[in-house]
């Protein structure tokens, strides 16, 4: 039990400095990337909000670059050294402790919303809602848009909170019961066309997958403003969608927001989409300002050839991240020999080849070459360590592997330091895929 405990404990202390220069490797690509995806946002504009969300959503795939092949080339290999050098386990620990803690505060809070949903009014039947599906899936000729949509769950609360949308198995859009009850037809109409399209659209999948990105990357306060500036740009999309889908003039939806924001507060629970988006004043009055004449035709056209250009980059660059990046794991075919002090005495020179090799996971000695070997090296020790099938994750980062201790004057004693059990088929497995 000691013995597990132990083999545990070092490979927890392992994946804690592994995974950790996997998330600074990353974070430094991503710290690289992030001007770029604000400049085009700058240049493109609020008229072109679709182009920024979907640049700001390559910032994923970008989570893995930790096992990328540069950071071993030219000068780029002096951040995989300064990294190697400065951190510790005790570093990781801390890192991911509050990556856990923040997921943890993430979980409480949606079970909290549940909980407070599962207390609150559920509205069926409704004829607003049945008109606003209608609205959005007119041209939807697949079906399955309008089928999903049809599942979306609609709750009315006793309480001041802007109207929000959120879910992605179970979609479902919240409003304050003053709003349902108290605001005509046609405003409601637009607030639920609203939430339906953010739904619809797969905002509340971005915004989820943007919040996992703020768990990886908790420590670079950039992240944050990102995921600021893809709420923005989402709400624009969206407010330019609900005006095309709907037929509102700019005058009328601009009117919705503002006796929105003179009625709610504007709070916002977790990881949702929120039409007020906090009672972000800067940010409605962008989006005001951005509310132009439905463009009927062009609009969809534009939404469409944005969708498969950033489809083909997203894939182009999941393809170009995965050729060059180091693979899940390698088994080290190379042969390292050590003293009994594990001082390395040899590392894979034909001598060590002609001595040792390996079959079936066995490792077998050449008697005559092995005599060979031990007065070459000057060896008086009375064993010999012989490390082969390794575990490498990266260059210089290894893991688990087999050792035999070669008897010297014996070379058919061989006796095993990796014992071949279900513990360590387990720790084998999970560094692998760790």
């Amino acid at each position: 039990m000691q013995e597990m405990i132990t083999y545990i404990h070092n490979f927890l202390d392992f994946a804690a400095v592994y995974c950790l220069t996997k998330c600074l490797k990353s974070m430094l690509c991503a710290i690289a990337v992030i001007p770029v995806i604000f400049l085009l946002r700058k240049i493109v504009g609020k008229k072109h909000a679709v182009i920024s969300c979907y640049a700001m959503m390559m910032l994923v795939p970008i989570t893995w670059t930790g096992m990328s092949k540069l950071y071993y080339q030219r000068y780029f290999v002096k951040v995989t050294i300064v990294i190697s050098e400065h951190i510790k386990k005790e570093y990781g620990y801390f890192y991911f402790a509050g990556m856990f803690l923040l997921i943890v505060v993430f979980w409480y809070k949606n079970k909290r919303l549940k909980m407070h949903l599962a207390k609150s009014i559920q509205i069926k039947d409704s004829d607003v809602v049945r008109q606003a599906i209608d609205a959005i899936t007119k041209e939807d000729k697949s079906g399955y848009r309008r089928k999903y949509l049809e599942h979306v769950r609609l709750y009315s609360i006793d309480t001041n909170e802007s109207p929000f949308s959120g879910g992605i198995i179970r979609p479902y859009i919240v409003l304050p019961q003053s709003v349902w009850e108290l605001a005509d037809t046609r405003t409601c109409f637009v607030i639920v066309c609203h939430e339906l399209l953010h739904i619809g659209s797969g905002h509340i999948v971005a915004l989820t997958l943007f919040k996992i990105l703020t768990f990886w990357w908790w420590a670079n306060p950039l992240i944050y403003r990102c995921e600021a500036a893809l709420r923005e740009d989402l709400e624009l999309v969206c407010d330019e969608s609900c005006i095309f889908e709907t037929q509102i003039s700019r005058y009328e939806y601009g009117s919705v927001l503002l006796r929105m924001i003179e009625q709610l507060s504007g709070r916002q629970q977790a990881a949702v989409a929120s039409l007020l988006n906090k009672n972000d004043f800067a940010v409605l009055r962008k989006r005001i300002g951005y509310l132009a004449k439905k463009q009927a035709g062009r609009f969809q056209i534009k939404k469409k050839v944005c969708f498969w250009v950033f489809a083909v980059s997203m894939i182009g660059v999941f393809i170009g991240i995965v050729v060059t990046s180091y693979p899940r794991y390698t088994i080290v075919k190379e042969l390292a020999v050590y003293n009994e002090h594990v001082e390395l005495i040899a590392y894979d020179t034909p001598l060590v080849r002609e001595t040792f090799f390996v079959e079936n996971g066995q490792l077998y000695v050449n008697p005559e070459k092995f005599e060979e070997f031990v007065m070459t090296q000057h060896i008086t020790d009375e064993y010999v360590y012989v490390s082969f099938d390794n575990v490498m994750k990266l260059p210089g980062m290894g893991g688990l592997g087999n050792v035999g201790m070669v008897n010297v004057e014996d070379t058919e004693d061989i006796f095993y330091l990796s014992e071949k059990n279900i513990q360590n088929t387990i720790l084998e497995f999970c560094l692998k895929y760790l």
